[in-house]
């Protein structure tokens, strides 16, 4: 890795198992550096890094890099999601070492390669897997950082010896979008998120606009985005229409038509929702401006396969239905309880939902409530803090009382087992940005009549 005409031939990442730093660390490692990595936990990205020989650590410590490493050739990267009292964080500083966040990197990267920035509150995994799939198919070098687990790829980097085009999903937390330097963007929703951050709904309106601003070439919004962001500047932004045509749901697989410039595009697919047809729209739409010809883009979204953890059919047999979603946002909870509906018109419909953040919980309590209260029965588990201390007042429990819904409870996630064992419903969804994922397998054990 090449900074101010210094060389680093070794990188150390502050928070590896990230799905954003797992993705960079994997690239690098792939163009021959040496690199390794702390996080406090292990899991399922941990281990795909040590397979791929990455040394990972879970002990925060201030013997913290390989002995064989040389100051002079040694960068640190991290992500603002590691805590700022990290032993390992102030021994690298007291080492003089370069640190970099990961977005920064990022930003590097978006100068050096023709960039594709795909931001927004919600959609932008789904959108961002999208457009790498087709731009992959199509037949371009394509380095892609995806926030998810691509079902086509099994990864959530798409990587190629000399990419032509960057393909990277664009973060607004802590306005990491703002290092890069895109020539073509997408922006999918901007509803407020993240006000630990930023300090009201205004300043996250700003941090978009300045993203927008930044987009050399071609700038492309979904039309709510549009009408948000032309309160700050009518001029500077598109007013080409592109249309989901048609969409209809037929033997459980959903048909498609798009009507983006002069172009129809039709393909079948196994999404569910509105909001992944928004996603397609979008997608589609930076193929065709980019030159890919519309049966090529036919052709690759009939293979699009989605990403892990949205809306993730994890099991379907004779005791229900298992999904799996990564809705963490009051909105989100919308688009996913509306694809239920749609998928599975008339059935009892029951929510394990996991809260991610304090802040976030506290800031959107009665837009939880209002959307948890459209599902049959809804189980809360407790908070999960990630980077957070708890705030008074601030849990499960204060959500559960605003839920307007006759079949509700908080559990703890050991109960959550007992309770697939006695599921008698039809369908069975958990949902949540943290460690509700490490429920999955067990709870699908359960259902499939597997567990030992």
């Amino acid at each position: 890795m090449h900074k101010d005409g210094q060389t680093y031939k070794n990188l150390y990442f502050l928070g590896i198992g990230g799905i954003g730093m797992s993705a960079l660390a994997q690239y690098y490692a792939a163009k021959g550096l040496q690199v390794a990595g702390y996080d406090r936990f292990e899991s399922d990205t941990t281990d795909l890094l040590k397979s791929k020989g990455i040394p990972v650590t879970f002990t925060d410590s201030e013997d913290a890099l390989p002995g064989s490493w040389l100051i002079d050739e040694t960068a640190v990267i991290y992500t603002p999601a590691v805590p700022k009292d990290l032993k390992r964080l102030a021994q690298f500083r007291s080492l003089g070492l370069p640190i970099f966040k990961r977005s920064e990197v990022l930003g590097w990267l978006s100068k050096e390669i023709p960039t594709v920035a795909i931001a927004g509150t919600h959609g932008k995994t789904t959108t961002t897997s999208i457009t790498a799939h087709i731009f992959k198919s199509a037949g371009y070098r394509v380095l892609a950082f995806i926030g998810g687990i691509s079902a086509n790829y099994g990864s959530n980097i798409i990587m190629d010896d000399n990419p032509e085009v960057l393909i990277v999903e664009a973060d607004e937390f802590d306005r990491s979008f703002l290092h890069l330097s895109p020539k073509w963007a997408v922006i999918t929703s901007v509803d407020p998120d993240h006000l630990d951050i930023y300090s009201n709904s205004d300043a996250f309106y700003d941090a978009f606009h300045q993203f927008a601003n930044s987009v050399s070439d071609e700038l492309l919004l979904h039309q709510q985005v549009g009408e948000e962001l032309k309160k700050k500047d009518a001029k500077h932004y598109p007013s080409d229409v592109y249309a989901i045509q048609s969409r209809a749901i037929v033997e459980g697989k959903v048909e498609v038509k798009l009507k983006i410039q002069n172009n129809q595009i039709q393909f079948t697919w196994l999404m569910p929702g509105k909001y992944n047809t928004e996603n397609a729209l979008a997608a589609c739409s930076m193929a065709v401006m980019y030159g890919i010809t519309n049966q090529k883009i036919s052709t690759a979204m009939e293979t699009y396969a989605g990403v892990k953890r949205r809306f993730e059919a994890i099991y379907q047999g004779v005791n229900g239905v298992l999904i799996d979603d990564y809705a963490h946002h009051p909105n989100e909870l919308a688009a996913l309880g509306s694809a239920l509906k749609e998928l599975y018109p008339g059935k009892k419909i029951t929510l394990v939902f996991q809260p991610h953040l304090y802040s976030r919980t506290r800031d959107f309590l009665n837009e939880f409530a209002e959307q948890l209260s459209a599902f049959t029965k809804v189980l809360l588990l407790p908070i999960y803090p990630a980077r957070e201390e708890p705030i008074p007042g601030v849990c499960s429990e204060a959500l559960l009382e605003k839920i307007n819904c006759e079949d509700k409870a908080c559990i703890a996630p050991f109960d959550l087992l007992h309770y697939a064992a006695k599921f008698d419903g039809d369908v069975l969804v958990l949902a949540g940005a943290g460690d509700i994922s490490k429920m999955v397998d067990p709870v699908k054990k359960i259902m499939e009549g597997t567990q030992e």
